[in-house]
């Protein structure tokens, strides 16, 4: 291996017709992001009781995480599929805005997406 880092994926197979998968990215790079995305998974297995609700799985990450670490963030995206319903819920978070561009990036989102702001939490 030459480089770590904080990019992280994970399943959670709640049985074979429903899944949630959470995408995250630690910001940074190498050890100090690789050792908060293992935090993540860590964190991750606590919120199996609420899989198919991701803003729940995502508040209760933003939970187990804040302030664990000073220097680092994490923006994290987390998908419940149902396949029976063909059905697929998705949830966001993000760090806020560092300028007027990318503040306007956000909000120009089509308003059919749902956002969770970490903020809210």
């Amino acid at each position: 291996m030459t480089s770590v880092a904080g990019d992280f994926y994970d399943f959670i197979q709640i049985d074979n017709t429903h899944l949630g998968m959470l995408m995250a990215d630690v910001s940074g790079h190498g050890l100090p992001s690789a050792l908060i995305a293992s935090m993540l998974q860590v964190a991750l297995t606590a919120q199996v009781g609420h899989s198919s609700e991701p803003a729940k799985v995502l508040r209760g990450l933003n939970r187990a995480l804040c302030g664990k670490f000073t220097h680092n963030f994490v923006t994290a995206a987390y998908v419940y599929v149902d396949l029976e319903k063909t059905l697929m819920r998705l949830c966001r978070c993000r760090t806020p805005a560092r300028s007027s561009v990318s503040q306007r990036h956000w909000e120009g989102r089509p308003s059919s997406r749902e956002w969770f702001d970490s903020r809210n939490v």
